[in-house]
């Protein structure tokens, strides 16, 4: 009967080893997709921050050279933006601004429409532009398990 014990006992602590190194890598593979999404938040922030950047270059009307930016320090991270209105109407322009956060980009467009070139009270207003359209892009790639051997 102690040779029956002793295998039992090895059994069980087998079992809950492997599972223990089971947990261990579920909770590193949950770390790093915590981690990355924190960091892709930063950086939609960031990258949100040059649309509204954008927005207040372009002031109450729209400028005959559209402006564009590249790699200010935003929030420690990095902002680039581009405008253009290609294939929009006359009063619209699309805002396209890159949001850099300890490597993780994403990607932030808005389409911007003029509501007013007039100017509505005394008070100074910076810009007369309305988002209409916005969408984010992150980097799918980075999600994926580096904890699971194939």
């Amino acid at each position: 009967m102690g040779n029956a014990r002793v295998i039992f006992v090895g059994a069980v602590s087998v079992i809950l080893g492997l599972y223990s190194v089971g947990l261990e890598r579920a909770n590193r593979a949950v770390a790093r997709v915590a981690e990355v999404h924190a960091f892709q938040m930063q950086a939609e922030e960031i990258a949100k921050g040059g649309v509204a950047l954008a927005i207040n270059q372009m002031g109450t009307s729209k400028p005959n050279t559209l402006p564009a930016l590249t790699g200010l320090s935003m929030f420690g991270g990095t902002v680039s933006y581009v405008v253009d209105d290609q294939g929009l109407a006359a009063d619209e322009a699309r805002i396209t601004a890159q949001g850099v956060y300890l490597g993780h980009t994403v990607v932030h467009e808005a389409v911007v429409k003029l509501t007013s070139v007039e100017a509505v009270s005394k008070k100074k207003k910076w810009s007369n532009w309305q988002a209409v359209k916005t969408t984010s892009k992150f980097g799918a790639a980075e999600f994926v398990n580096q904890f699971v051997s194939e």
